[in-house]
């Protein structure tokens, strides 16, 4: 399942934590895109506020400019994951949010590109990650 666990709302940087634990399914998927279309919304409210604004002195800070998974997934749904993949490069791209991906266990299939897909990335010591990568045969060869 996935959950936030916080929002820092008193300091700068704002942030916010998603637990991505599991297999990535259409329910956990759905949860992990609800989180950051609000966030994304959030976003873009205090965006379009700002550029009303004559000084830059008077913006106001993103409602979240720093998203951090805590991924320990065995993987799941690929097609799930490029819709997350999808909001989180549009982030990225139009408002400067930073991922950070984090992996205490393991990260597998979905779970090893979620972490592909964050700007920073931290595997524990123990931790195992692994991408599954497709053989085709070709006549007598094998080509990856």
């Amino acid at each position: 399942y996935a959950r936030v666990t916080g929002v820092q709302t008193c300091a700068l940087p704002i942030y916010m934590i998603i637990l991505f634990d599991g297999e990535l399914n259409e329910v956990l998927g759905n949860v992990v895109i609800e989180q950051l279309l609000d966030v994304y919304t959030k976003n873009q409210a205090i965006m379009e506020a700002n550029d009303r604004l004559k000084y830059k002195s008077d913006y106001l800070p993103l409602y979240c400019d720093e998203v951090e998974f805590r991924i320990n997934s065995e993987g799941g749904d690929l097609f799930k994951f490029l819709e997350i993949w999808d909001i989180i490069e549009r982030m990225k791209d139009e408002q400067g949010v930073i991922f950070k991906g984090r992996v205490s266990s393991h990260a597998y299939s979905a779970g090893f590109y979620l972490l592909c897909a964050c700007d920073y990335r931290t595997v524990s010591r123990f931790a195992s990650v692994m991408c599954r990568s497709e053989e085709r045969r070709v006549g007598k060869e094998c080509r990856s």
